[in-house]
């Protein structure tokens, strides 16, 4: 019984109104008890001060008459209806608490028509509150014990088949076996029907999720409790057939436990609940708050912020460093995290340097806001690192989930007790890897969600994994009896839908882009291992080359099965589309092509053996590195097919990640270079009054922008390569402008100048397109200009590997700062903005040639001039995780009835 909140009244006597929300469990009961709520509550007036009323006393009365009837005839009604399904004590109680609600809805109503008489008597509306308040007590009483009536159904019919689950383990003969079985499908059939349509009812999210799991188990163990007491039947003297018996037994239980536990609200067991399961790890929860904690408003830091963000810090390297030494992990991997841990920690110190320097100032130096986003960008690095060591290990776990369980069962019915034994041992190990796995990609989650179903699925494998083995033994040990074999093949199945759950459940943790990247990564280094087993100095390795091949071959399986299951989340579209095609083509072309070849190869060294010749040894490994591209090829093409619907921003990989500034369309073109001078240091310091000249002039490139992506920008890049190219020269144009401001990803004067080589290299590509469009048209003034751009953009283009070679420097002079070299800065940005310029009239004339001066001799355009269609827009738009709370202004809502019902109290006269 919940606890009782007291009413004082002013007579000195006491009501108790009991109401708890968790004692409405379901939607109906709310749905049913809401209109009491707000009619009592606005008869009674004080609660709904300053609010418009909308009903009159006299229909406001008529309408609590009606509403007290409906329920008492709706209780009397239930009571005939459930007669016969429940005891005599539950009817009986039913029975007292429909009387109780006419009753207390009678003197209810007769001090209502009192009090509508005269609504000013303040005595006679304390009468009428106290009079709602046991009325509202009585009713909610009724509608608990109305839905209690329902439960105890559900609650009796899982105790009838918690019966028949005891029968069947009990069962002596296989007759009575089969008869109890074909009682207990019935009985589960009518359970699982029940607890649908309770469920559509429920209102708590986990004793939803719990319910489900727990039926979910008591339908999957079903087929191994009968098998098992099948085979016990069979061979009582056998004590693996005991074991799995009791297994299976206990696992209906514990199901039947947590089904009972979900309906009456109670903690479903740590074995069968999923609701226990979502938690964050601690290594995930800790990287989003030191994410969090490191943007702050310069005039918010406090000396004390130093130790807090260093103490978590150093709890997230601690947890990082584990990860690093997991058995299995790469070294190469190992050592970009520790590497990533350095280097945050570097990042940090220099973060909290500036926020203490900017501490007292109005505004904050530009300096915090580099070192700010520096910080950032160390994290996402050890992100990053974490990400693919953990895919290192979902790929290598995962690569073959089905050969150690048939390698144990092969072994199991040939009666071979020591490699059963053996072989059980490499199952065990396998399993126990694929759940540490599992396990460990939820350290870098933070979806509660995508952890219980994970954990859950690891839990079911890791409980399941040991009785598998016993099946093993008990085959191995009667290898002929056809029951055992039968149970063998139940556990068989019931192993691969839970590893298949599991391997499911991982993927959707592990992102594509992360997964392809180290499958790509991994399919190089078995193509590595296998060319030095052939050219071992001590002789071919077939085996190794078998190994490296097979694994090369289930890593390309996998790589399709986690593609296509990724594109089926995807509504059909040419994306998806270009992607099936490329899995397609490796899952049955260059495949099997591969496997051919391998095999061939791995054939052809274990018949010859040592006696290979170098230059045969040469072949073999040609030919081996040429079947292999075939599959690394294809691999790289579904990457690329898969990346074409992700933003280039989006795109964290180890090799298209740049180190500081966003990334762009033009990755590699932005590389950072190995010059000691690092200009965009020297940029950052400027004085103010060099910055003001120096964004006059990126003011004045800003409108040649605005202006360019208004001409240009509105034109779709497909079939129209002189669209493509002028956009990459326009984004290699902002990188050069944004680094006269000490930002972007150019930061040394080699950059600018690779940089500007490319511009020039991407105008020497456009102005040979756009010559030949000139030279298809027909003699115009439109073709004359067009020419005369195209021999402006040469120009502009040479000019500009001029002029990136910027040097500014500051030097101090007496007591003043001298900057040197700031010439070299404007000229660099108006010569940008010329050359986009000059890119806007090419294309604006190259347009009108094409479509309107085009020679008419049949052949057709050399590009499609066709409007770009307008940017897909999110539904919602996520919110920057580094942003601070944004607190909506209230508003005025209508409070839920259950809400005001435990804050519904009398007027303190």
């Amino acid at each position: 019984m919940p606890p009782a909140s007291n009413v004082a009244l002013q007579d000195g006597s006491e009501s108790f109104f009991i109401v708890d929300p968790k004692d409405l469990r379901t939607k109906t009961i709310e749905r049913l008890v809401a209109p009491f709520v707000a009619l009592v509550t606005e008869l009674q007036g004080s609660y709904f001060e300053g609010h418009k009323q909308t009903t009159g006393p006299s229909d406001l009365y008529k309408r609590c008459g009606e509403s007290i009837r409906n329920y008492v005839m709706i209780g009397e009604s239930a009571i005939r209806k459930v007669e016969s399904l429940v005891t005599e004590e539950s009817r009986n109680n039913f029975g007292a608490l429909v009387k109780a609600v006419k009753l207390s809805g009678e003197d209810f109503m007769e001090t209502a028509a009192a009090f509508v008489q005269n609504t000013s008597n303040v005595p006679q509306r304390i009468r009428t509150s106290e009079a709602g308040r046991i009325l509202l007590m009585n009713v909610a009483r009724l509608m608990i014990a109305a839905d209690m009536l329902d439960l105890q159904q559900i609650i009796d019919k899982t105790d009838r088949v918690r019966m028949l689950i005891d029968s069947i383990a009990n069962a002596k003969t296989e007759e009575e076996l089969f008869e109890k079985v074909t009682i207990f499908k019935a009985e589960l059939q009518e359970l699982t029907e029940l607890t649908k349509k309770r469920l559509k009812d429920m209102k708590d999210p986990a004793q939803i999720d719990d319910l489900k799991t727990s039926m979910a188990l008591l339908k999957i163990t079903t087929p191994i409790m009968i098998a098992s007491s099948k085979t016990y039947i069979h061979h009582p003297e056998l004590h693996e057939a005991k074991v799995i018996k009791d297994f299976s037994h206990n696992q209906m239980l514990q199901a039947l436990n947590g089904v009972q536990c979900a309906l009456n609200g109670q903690a479903v067991p740590y074995s069968v609940g999923l609701s226990h399961q979502r938690t964050l790890n601690d290594l995930a929860a800790n990287l989003d708050r030191f994410q969090n904690h490191i943007y702050m408003d310069h005039t918010a830091y406090k000396r004390g912020d130093r130790k807090k963000l260093e103490e978590l810090l150093e709890t997230i390297i601690q947890d990082t460093a584990k990860i690093a030494e997991w058995p299995g992990t790469r070294e190469t991997r190992a050592d970009q995290i520790r590497n990533g841990n350095n280097n945050l920690r570097q990042a940090l110190q220099e973060l909290l340097k500036q926020y203490e320097l900017n501490m007292g100032k109005t505004e904050a130096d530009d300096d915090l806001e580099f070192s700010v986003d520096n910080a950032m960008h160390k994290i996402k690095d050890l992100r990053r690192h974490l990400r693919r060591a953990i895919a290192d290990h979902v790929s290598d776990a995962f690569l073959d989930t089905r050969t150690p369980l048939a390698m144990m069962i092969a072994a199991a019915r040939k009666g071979n007790i020591d490699e059963t034994q053996e072989t059980s041992e490499i199952f065990m190990q396998h399993a126990e890897r694929m759940i540490d796995v599992a396990r460990k990609v939820c350290d870098m989650s933070s979806d509660k969600d995508a952890n219980s179903i994970v954990r859950y699925a690891a839990l079911c494998c890791e409980t399941l994994a040991p009785q598998v083995v016993n099946a093993a033994i008990l085959l191995c040990e009667k290898p002929d009896s056809q029951v055992i074999d039968e149970n063998m093949r139940t556990f068989e199945n019931l192993w691969i839908d839970r590893v298949k759950l599991l391997t499911m459940a991982v993927d959707r943790m592990i992102s594509i882009v992360d997964f392809l990247a180290v499958s790509e990564a991994h399919i190089q280094e078995d193509t590595e291992q296998a060319i030095a087993a052939i050219l071992n100095p001590e002789g071919p390795d077939a085996d190794t080359i078998d190994r490296s091949a097979g694994a090369i071959r289930g890593r390309s399986l996998r790589i399709c099965e986690v593609v296509n299951a990724e594109m089926d989340t995807i509504n059909p579209c040419p994306y998806t589309d270009n992607v099936r095609l490329a899995t397609r083509k490796l899952n049955d072309i260059l495949r099997n092509e591969f496997v051919q070849r391998a095999t061939s190869i791995v054939n052809r060294i274990q018949s010859q053996g040592p006696d290979m010749a170098k230059e045969e040894l040469d072949r073999e490994s040609d030919e081996m590195i040429a079947a292999c591209e075939l599959i690394d090829n294809a691999v790289r093409d579904i990457r690329t097919a898969v990346l074409m619907n992700h933003n280039p921003e989006e795109v964290d990989s180890d090799n298209e990640y740049i180190e500081d500034g966003g990334t762009t369309a033009l990755d590699n073109a932005s590389q950072i270079s190995d010059d000691g001078d690092n200009q965009q240091l020297i940029l950052r310091k400027l004085p103010e009054e060099s910055k003001r000249k120096i964004q006059e002039q990126i003011d004045v490139f800003n409108i040649t922008q605005r202006k360019f992506i208004h001409e240009v920008g509105k034109w779709d890049e497909a079939g129209n390569d002189l669209i493509t190219i002028a956009k990459q020269m326009c984004l290699m144009c902002d990188d050069m402008t944004q680094f006269t401001k000490g930002r972007g990803p150019l930061k040394r004067t080699k950059d600018v100048i690779d940089t500007a080589q490319q511009i020039a290299t991407a105008g020497n590509r456009l102005n040979s397109l756009a010559m030949d469009i000139g030279h298809d048209c027909v003699e115009s003034d439109t073709k004359k200009d067009l020419f005369a751009y195209i021999g402006r953009i040469s120009t502009l283009s040479h000019q500009l590997r001029i002029t990136s070679r910027v040097k500014a420097d500051i030097q101090h002079v007496g007591d003043k700062l001298e900057v040197r070299g700031l010439d070299s800065v404007t000229s660099l940005i108006q010569n940008v903005k010329n050359l986009l310029n000059a890119v806007i009239h090419c294309v604006r004339s190259a347009y009108i040639a094409s479509t309107k001066f085009r020679l008419r001799d049949g052949r057709a355009p050399r590009v499609q001039w066709v409007l770009a269609p307008p940017e897909k827009q999110p539904l919602v738009r996520p919110q920057a995780a580094h942003q601070g709370v944004i607190r909506r202004a209230s508003e005025r809502r209508p409070q839920q009835p259950l809400q005001a019902l435990g804050e519904f109290r009398g007027p303190d006269f």
